[in-house]
């Protein structure tokens, strides 16, 4: 289940306002409301009160603001195992760049490095004149991400799948 909320609160009142959200999923759904549960991947963003204002915090990179972000992976235990924040180096990709810029981007068109007949085509996704293909690579348990834009092939990526 997913919890997304409007709006802004206090740190003190989350704990409790998920609690609650829960044991009256739970209770509708008529399972145990004493059934554990942990927080998944949980996101959120920050408001500071400045002179009476809320405001993020944001980083400019190239003369676009972004919100200042810090992305952590937990270890099994659900403590920090790493971070890494925007300050240096923006999150933002080239194509959203361009999209909140109003730059048009520039593609450049490469040759594949599998052969099709290696391919086992999976699904894809499209939007406007981008379309992202996804291939199972036979003999292997590994898929291949393939990006085109305008038909031309213009990305891919090997994602090696955990055994």
């Amino acid at each position: 289940m997913r919890i997304q909320t409007k709006g802004t609160t206090g740190l003190s009142k989350v704990n409790g306002m998920i609690k609650e959200i829960v044991t009256g999923i739970l209770e509708k759904a008529e399972l145990d409301t004493k059934t554990p549960f942990k927080i998944q991947d949980f996101t959120c963003d920050i408001v500071f009160d400045i002179e009476g204002k809320e405001q993020k915090m944001t980083v400019n990179h190239d003369g676009l603001d972004e919100v200042f972000t810090v992305a952590i992976k937990l270890d099994k235990k659900g403590n920090i195992d790493y971070s890494v924040d925007n300050t240096e180096k923006s999150f933002i990709d080239d194509y959203v760049r361009s999209e909140m810029t109003g730059q048009e981007i520039k593609y450049e068109r490469i040759e594949s490095m599998y052969n099709d007949t290696d391919l086992e085509y999976l699904e894809s996704n499209e939007i406007g004149d981008i379309q992202e293909k996804i291939y199972k690579l036979k003999d292997s348990s590994n898929n291949v991400v393939r990006y085109y834009k305008c038909k031309d092939l213009v990305g891919e990526v090997e994602l090696k799948n955990k055994k």
